[in-house]
């Protein structure tokens, strides 16, 4: 009796699991589509995009829970890192097309400074 109750949990994780990995796959698959259509770029190009921003947000996230970097250590990283992604992102991309996908305040790190 025990010994079915512990197959039947061990079953139930594991269909579990595997319908939260086709979950992952599939809004992996929609935010493709999205990029794809809303840069008007081939689905092989979005897939490149999305493993660009993917990698970028990883080592962001990274940084930020790394204790060892605070205030302008953390900016520099941070910098570093979306200077990293820009950078890819305008291998494969437009003008026009970074426009649409680089947020406002992370554009402005590749461009030089109106200052001195």
């Amino acid at each position: 009796m025990k010994r079915s109750y512990l197959i039947s949990f061990i079953l139930t994780i594991l269909f579990n699991a595997h319908a939260y990995s086709q979950q992952a796959d599939s809004l992996k698959q929609a935010h493709i589509k999205y990029i794809s259509k809303s840069l008007a770029v081939p689905e092989g190009i979005a897939q490149q995009v999305a493993f660009i921003l993917d990698q970028y947000k990883e080592k962001a996230k990274a940084s930020i829970n790394d204790k060892s970097l605070t205030g302008d250590s953390l900016r520099v990283k941070l910098d570093q890192l979306i200077d990293d992604k820009n950078s890819k992102l305008k291998k494969i991309l437009t003008e026009q097309q970074l426009q649409k996908i680089v947020p406002t305040t992370e554009r402005r790190k590749n461009e030089p400074s109106s200052g001195t």
